[in-house]
């Protein structure tokens, strides 16, 4: 396993699986057809399927993605549209269902502990989901949503700083060698934005690697940069 990827042998790895360097990801955790960008940390016995994963995101521990089930069909029952009863079955199914959608988070979304994401779904860069919360919608960049089912609390910033965060993109360089100030916002911003503007900060293109299982081992090769 590449050491700039830290993750242990106790994760399940299915499918496409393609994770950047300087990821962090805990014990237990389950990765099916997943992309996961650098500076994003997975807490343990987290459920990620089908999904999208930007940089610098915080993934709670046991966070889940949700499947979904057919409700226009006569039933709900995987019998139908899946595999799940294939040796019981038999006449071929009939009413193939995807479970799953492509679902995207973005950069610097923090998720808390037992979370549940409806597939699908899209959230904004900067947004905060409060833990236990159920999300079943898009969720707006830089709000703060909780609930069962979540609602919008509040916006994390107000709207211009919201603006300049977007604008300044700072997820696209490395930043774990720059001393930012990043406990004060505004004065983080104005430090981000003067580097970028003396061209002193570089995009940052890391490596990405193709990630399997063989037994109890993850292997790792890297993709050739596009």
């Amino acid at each position: 396993m590449n050491p700039l990827i830290l993750m242990p042998n106790t994760t399940g790895v299915q499918g496409e699986v393609v994770i950047a360097s300087h990821v962090r990801i805990y014990n237990d955790c389950e990765l099916l057809q997943v992309s996961i960008d650098s500076f994003t940390h997975i807490a343990s016995g987290a459920w990620l399927l089908d999904v999208d994963i930007g940089r610098y995101c915080s993934i709670g521990d046991g966070v889940h993605i949700l499947s979904q089930q057919p409700t226009k069909m006569l039933t709900t029952s995987p019998l139908v549209y899946s595999n799940t009863f294939d040796e019981l079955a038999t006449v071929a199914k009939k009413s193939p269902f995807n479970v799953l959608k492509r679902t995207t988070i973005g950069h610097d979304v923090w998720i808390g502990s037992g979370a549940k994401i409806k597939t699908g779904i899209t959230i904004g860069d900067g947004a905060v989901i409060g833990a236990g919360s159920v999300v079943t919608k898009d969720v707006a960049p830089y709000s703060i949503i909780g609930g069962v089912a979540a609602k919008q609390i509040k916006m994390r910033f107000p709207p211009k700083v919201v603006m300049r965060l977007r604008k300044l993109a700072w997820w696209n360089y490395n930043l774990t060698d720059y001393d930012v100030t990043w406990d004060n916002i505004d004065v983080a911003l104005q430090q981000l934005e003067q580097l970028k503007l003396d061209d002193k900060l570089s995009a940052y293109n890391p490596n990405r690697y193709k990630v399997w299982k063989e037994g109890n081992e993850i292997k790792a090769k890297i993709l050739e940069k596009t």
